[in-house]
């Protein structure tokens, strides 16, 4: 019986053993090439697309915007990162009662960017970051 388990032993170990033996070398060809003509190679592949960037605003700068359905000062405000006392300020034309701009409506909105913090391409969107670059001034009292 111990004679059988050492040979079932010594044939595993020969077959794994001849897995790592080295495979024969490749017979190389003999026939000599004669040079031709060169040949450049050219790239006829997809052209990269450059990264989208947006305009660098000074704080207050007045922004051109045409309206769109459903757009209301206070969104406009909160998209722009200013006031609807500012937006109104700057477009006196706007009615004093009215709070949805009709579509097409052209106006100038002053613009608060914050500047990029890092590359526009996004991997992952911010929005699945709890506590990034925006999350720096939110005051957890004010909001519960």
């Amino acid at each position: 019986m111990q004679f059988s388990i050492k040979l079932i032993f010594l044939l595993i170990l020969a077959v794994l053993l001849a897995g790592c033996a080295p495979l024969p070398a490749p017979e190389t060809p003999t026939a000599t090439l004669e040079p031709g003509p060169t040949v450049t190679p050219t790239f006829s592949g997809p052209t990269p697309t450059a990264l989208p960037k947006r305009p660098t605003y000074l704080p207050g700068d007045l922004v051109e915007y045409i309206a769109q359905s459903g757009d209301t000062l206070p969104a406009l405000a909160k998209r722009f990162n200013t006031s609807v006392a500012e937006i109104r300020e700057a477009n006196p034309v706007i009615p004093p009662d009215a709070t949805t701009m009709p579509p097409g409506f052209p106006m100038l909105i002053p613009i608060y960017y914050r500047s990029f913090w890092g590359t526009p391409y996004q991997v992952v969107p911010d929005s699945l970051f709890v506590n990034g670059p925006a999350a720096a001034d939110f005051d957890v009292a004010e909001f519960a």
